[in-house]
């Protein structure tokens, strides 16, 4: 009986020690060097855009400003397999990531012309929300100068109790920030929601609409803004029947060969016509994109 007793609590101090290795309290930034060209005098140029990695210990992804070997970069591929992006969170129990908390966008310019990068600054242990929705997510840019701003583009997280669907942003917004070369829009993420790989997103576009007073009699000019919808996402490849067998009765035509198809987009598959009058009096139709699949 003793060494049951024994055997139970190796066994048990074994398990918490995994769940304590897969779930560290570690998050932080670790290197991710790249080779992006090469400068006007033929050197190359090198840029740690960063990962968030949840796993302690030293990295051999620290490198000096030597030139990255294959060997190295396939060192490196197998140690970022073998991470952890799982973390937990002091006092909490709840299922927690390591995440970027804070990005810039980094401008590098080479020989064939200017560049644009996303580099990790920051990682953050965040709780993962159980269900779908829109959390936090910072960038900056034009980082050191007089245009140096901050957005929340956010991102979405959490979990979705139908299987097959995951948590994808199904609407935007932009914000208009100054840069060097005048006014640029930064997307940002504005809802969530579960959802297949292929799926609608709202998209609105303003249209100007002739509306007629009941009360005076007079037209006026109106901006309308329509949600005409647009499919994002992907799709995988599917089978198509090509021939069937003779159908007998009532019964369904057997599938006597298929042909696996590739070329297999996400596009519209429900389609509402909306109708408003433009200024000169006369009736337009714009494709309001209801339901999207794979076809």
């Amino acid at each position: 009986m003793e060494s049951l007793r024994t055997f139970c609590l190796i066994f048990f101090v074994i398990i918490l020690s995994q769940s304590c290795a897969n779930a560290t309290t570690c998050c932080r930034r670790m290197p991710r060097v790249f080779n992006i060209g090469v400068d006007p005098s033929g050197r190359p140029i090198r840029l740690d855009v960063g990962r968030c990695s949840a796993t302690c210990g030293e990295s051999v992804s620290v490198r000096s400003n030597q030139y990255v070997s294959v060997l190295e970069r396939l060192q490196e591929r197998q140690e970022e397999s073998s991470e952890s992006s799982t973390c937990a969170l002091s006092g909490s129990e709840a299922a927690a990531s390591c995440e970027p908390s804070l990005v810039h966008v980094e401008t590098v310019t080479i020989n064939r012309g200017p560049k644009v990068y996303d580099v990790i600054d920051e990682c953050e242990c965040r709780k993962i929300p159980k269900r779908c929705d829109r959390v936090p997510k910072l960038k900056r840019f034009f980082v050191g100068t007089q245009f140096e701003a901050t957005v929340d583009i956010g991102r979405c997280v959490g979990g979705c109790k139908k299987g097959g669907k995951a948590c994808r942003t199904i609407r935007t917004t932009s914000k208009p920030i100054m840069g060097p070369n005048g006014v640029i829009s930064v997307q940002s993420v504005a809802e969530c929601k579960c959802e297949a790989t292929c799926y609608r997103q709202h998209f609105n576009v303003a249209v100007t609409e002739r509306k007629l007073d009941q009360l005076t009699g007079e037209f006026s000019l109106a901006t309308k803004v329509i949600d005409v919808g647009r499919c994002v996402g992907t799709c995988e490849p599917i089978e198509r029947c090509v021939l069937r067998a003779k159908r007998r009765g009532h019964q369904i035509k057997k599938c006597l060969m298929a042909l696996e198809t590739h070329d297999v987009t996400c596009s519209p598959t429900r389609i509402h016509d909306v109708t408003y009058t433009n200024k000169e009096g006369a009736t337009e139709h714009v494709a309001q994109v209801r339901r999207c699949g794979c076809a």
